[in-house]
C-alpha cells in the first residue's frame, strides 16, 4: 500500500508522486487533513475532499481517479 505521506516525502521525480501525480504540497495538504493512503483519496466521499479548501469537485475526481 503506498500512503500519502510517503508521497508528501518524496521529491517530484519519485515514482509515487508520479501515480497521484500531484506536487508534495497538495500531498502534504491531504495529509494534514487525515488522509493518510492513496486508498482514502480513492475511496472517501467526494464531498469530504471538495470540502477542503481550494478544492472543487474537478480536482476532487480528478485526484480520486489518479489514487485508483
Amino acid at each position: 500500500m503506498i500512503s500519502v505521506a510517503e508521497i508528501s516525502a518524496r521529491s517530484p521525480s519519485s515514482n509515487n508522486t508520479k501515480l497521484l501525480n500531484v506536487d508534495e504540497m497538495v500531498a502534504q495538504l491531504l495529509v494534514s487533513e487525515g488522509f493518510s493512503t492513496m486508498e482514502e483519496v480513492a475511496y472517501v466521499e467526494a464531498s469530504e475532499i471538495s470540502s477542503i479548501d481550494g478544492f472543487d469537485q474537478e480536482t476532487t475526481t480528478e485526484l480520486q481517479e489518479r489514487a485508483k
